[in-house]
């Protein structure tokens, strides 16, 4: 798995939130619409940039959003739900696991934003300065799309 699938994880922790059961259906939004609503809920300050202290909240909502079962670790057992159709997910199956530092098929907190913090952002802050901007966003999916 390469850096760029691992950097469309940090776009769906942006747009999440833009998809939750509070807000919109994500039917009824554009791409667009959909990564800038998320974006904005992201940039919990509202100066248009997400700052470190706001990717860490972001980070952390996805952290336990993927933690099922509230252990405060994600494993095998944490995928379940329709998505899975009952099925039992292999390892291979299991992106999340990129970021397992010591191998041992459990992704602790840390880990995960150990490994979003020094491989996702640096992809998607192009100008390397800390911060997110809507544009990077932007400029981060449509090179996905290519």
């Amino acid at each position: 798995m390469n850096l760029k699938t691992i950097a469309a994880v940090l776009l769906l922790i942006i747009v999440a939130t833009a998809c939750d059961d509070n807000n919109n259906s994500r039917e009824n939004l554009t791409d667009e619409q959909i990564i800038e609503q998320g974006f904005m809920e992201a940039d919990l300050d509202g100066d248009g940039v997400i700052d470190p202290g706001e990717t860490a909240a972001q980070i952390q909502n996805d952290f336990d959003r993927i933690d099922q079962t509230g252990d405060g670790v994600i494993t095998a057992d944490d995928h379940f739900g329709p998505e899975y159709m009952g099925e039992p997910v292999t390892k291979e199956q299991r992106a999340e696991l990129y970021c397992d530092a010591n191998d041992d098929e459990t992704l602790t907190q840390t880990e995960y934003m150990d490994c979003i913090n020094e491989t996702v952002i640096d992809i998607m802050d192009a100008d390397q300065n800390g911060s997110i901007t809507l544009e990077e966003v932007k400029a981060f999916k449509n090179n996905q799309e290519l």
